[in-house]
């Protein structure tokens, strides 16, 4: 994940690329990202639309600081992808978490 500058009003904007994708065979490419942070407190939101399958993810999290001075993005994300048909619309939203850290 690589995140532009935040704006004044805590908009930012960046890229994402994964090494991981629900569908076999999907040719991975980077994907545009577009996310919100609160300016006086260390919590965000984001979404990413993915550029090689028919699916958008969102995180939200907050940012934790060690004592050591490391960042910590510990979030939530929402996967949804697009069901063929009303049946099978359950099974297109899968949850699950993640940590980021910044590289050095």
């Amino acid at each position: 994940m690589t995140v532009k500058a935040v704006d004044g009003s805590g908009l930012f904007t960046g890229s994402y690329f994964t090494a991981v994708s629900t569908q076999q065979g999907a040719h991975i490419k980077e994907s545009a990202l577009s996310g919100q942070v609160q300016l006086k407190h260390p919590v965000f939101g984001f979404l990413v639309k993915w550029s090689f399958v028919e699916s958008v993810t969102s995180w939200v999290g907050q940012c934790f600081v060690s004592q050591t001075g490391e960042e910590r993005l510990e979030t939530t994300w929402l996967l949804r992808g697009k069901a063929k048909t009303e049946g099978d619309d359950w099974s297109q939203t899968r949850v699950g978490k993640d940590v980021f850290t910044r590289l050095p």
